[in-house]
């Protein structure tokens, strides 16, 4: 070997051994992975309390009229229960923490599993708003934009579809209810006493809860606990708000906006230590597996892997809206296609029910929280067995999501006016039409969406040279509508005039600030 082979040699050994991590860098590597494991069940814990301590707030606030809830017309209006959902998920961002929110007002009996049904539907909508926000980072290139936000999008339109085909279904036949119910029938309630008795996670959230309150089984008399000893033994509990010896209302509301605060802090800073934990591995999960085919026999079963994948890697994360937000880039960029994230995007809507679930068993009243956590989950394996097996019915979320892709890539301000519309206006008139009475909201909204649905299976129609065949001639076309109505081309002139406006105004106050010095009262008086 000469002195030249042996040097390029040596090098390469050193440059194998710089490669390769210190014996420091791996024992820190395993500290911080211990250290994050740690910080996972330590949060997981607090937010199992905050569960408990909400179910304790709400039993103080509502007493023993908790029952008057279920007597107001709104609160049996379903419509308006889906809306609430939405208005509260977007408000809060997170499915998850709307979904524990709820399962622990039907543990608490201030709901009961029948008006909370459709309150989860509504959950599940407003988690969408997330990935259509990130979808907006990617306005300034088009063709970007216009993958990104049909990306993006695709989850509202299953959802928006799912919730208008199976809550009308749950409203005439109860399934899910019914379901759910038998599902159930052998856990443990208050009233059953033949029956199996899960274990659920009070044993270990007592400790720390019954430091900041204690509440009695007692309806009849004042819900905040003074006497904590044995029968015949008094001894004054020492829990914080049981000292502080407040009114039942002022002890509850303290008690819920803790509990609120400590759950939606806990879910925050587990996402994120559970995305710096596992966002590496899920990237590269996402890169082997989405973009290849199963072997040719099973080629058909590819999707059902990808939502198998999806609804493991939510479980992983607590997230629905972080997943989908993190897929949506990648459909932007045009790594992944839309036919690719949307098995994905279903799969996490299922991963994103086991949140109700864990929440489910912190609860005293297992078998009615576990009752409406197991809706959610059965709501949506029904959208993915509604939409997906069949070609036919996949397309359908899949072209509306791409029409929205094409109308926001011609007109950019159109993404703001579908997230305040879809999410803010929309579901604030619904829910005020639900105020006014049961047959105002059916009279308005019922020709509505009737109206909402021809337009688009026309507009499907219309694009399809099979289907078009079979309209009338009228309707081959919207021609014979006014422009204002088959095009936003008009709102658009409108838009760029007066942004025209705007902006020669703003150039004509520079141009005066730059050229003409402010007036100056003191020194004109010094001058004179």
């Amino acid at each position: 070997m000469t002195s030249s082979e042996h040097a390029d040699s040596s090098i390469k050994d050193l440059d194998l051994e710089s490669s390769k991590p210190g014996k420091k860098t791996r024992v820190w590597q395993g500290v911080r992975i211990a250290l994050q494991l740690c910080a996972i069940f330590v949060l997981l814990y607090f937010f199992v309390c905050s569960v408990d301590l909400m179910s304790n707030g709400l039993k103080l606030i509502m007493g023993s009229s908790a029952n008057s809830v279920f007597e107001s017309d709104i609160m049996r209006n379903p419509v308006a229960g889906l809306m609430i959902g939405v208005m509260g998920t977007v408000l809060l961002q997170s499915s998850s923490t709307s979904t524990a929110i709820i399962v622990t007002l039907v543990a608490s009996k201030t709901l009961n599993v029948k008006q909370a049904i459709p309150m989860v539907m509504g959950a599940n909508i407003g988690t969408s708003v997330t990935s259509t926000f990130v979808a907006m980072g990617q306005i300034n290139v088009r063709k970007e934009f216009e993958r990104a936000f049909a990306g993006a999008t695709v989850h509202d339109m299953f959802n928006w579809l799912t919730v208008i085909v199976l809550l009308p279904v749950e409203i005439c036949t109860g399934y899910l209810l019914w379901l759910s119910g038998l599902m159930v029938s052998n856990v443990k309630s208050d009233s059953s006493e033949e029956s199996v008795d899960l274990p659920g996670l009070k044993t270990i959230t007592k400790p720390l809860t019954d430091l900041i309150v204690i509440v009695s089984s007692n309806t009849s008399s004042r819900i905040l606990k003074s006497d904590c000893g044995e029968k015949q033994h008094h001894e004054p509990c020492k829990a914080l708000f049981n000292l502080l010896n407040w009114s039942d209302s002022a002890s509850g509301a303290s008690v819920l906006v803790l509990s609120i605060v400590c759950l939606c802090v806990c879910l925050v800073l587990l996402v994120k230590v559970l995305r710096l934990l596992f966002s590496h591995y899920i990237s590269d999960i996402i890169k082997k597996t989405v973009n290849s085919q199963l072997p040719k026999p099973f080629g058909f079963l590819t999707g059902y892997v990808a939502a198998i994948i999806g609804a493991l890697l939510t479980v992983v994360i607590q997230s629905s809206s972080i997943f989908t937000s993190t897929l949506t880039p990648l459909v932007g960029i045009g790594v992944l296609e839309l036919e690719t994230i949307f098995p994905l995007t279903l799969g996490s809507n299922l991963g994103t029910t086991g949140t109700g679930i864990l929440a489910a068993f912190a609860n005293e009243n297992l078998n009615v929280s576990l009752q409406i956590a197991l809706c959610h989950l059965l709501f949506n394996l029904s959208g993915f067995i509604l939409w997906y097996p069949v070609p036919l019915l996949r397309k359908l979320p899949l072209w509306l999501a791409r029409q929205l892709g094409r109308i926001t890539a011609d007109y950019r301000w159109f993404a703001l006016v579908y997230l305040i519309g879809m999410f803010l206006i929309a579901p604030s008139f619904v829910f005020l039409l639900s105020w006014a009475g049961t047959l105002t909201l059916y009279c308005v909204g019922g020709p509505l969406v009737a109206s909402i649905a021809v337009i688009i299976f026309v507009n499907i129609a219309q694009n399809s040279e099979k289907s078009k065949g079979y309209l009338p001639t009228f309707l081959k076309t919207w021609d014979f509508l006014p422009m204002w109505l088959r095009s936003l081309e008009p709102y658009d002139k409108m838009i760029k005039s007066i942004k025209h406006v705007l902006k020669k105004e703003s150039n004509k106050e520079s141009f005066m600030t730059s050229n003409f010095p402010a007036y100056d009262k003191t020194s004109c008086d010094e001058n004179l």
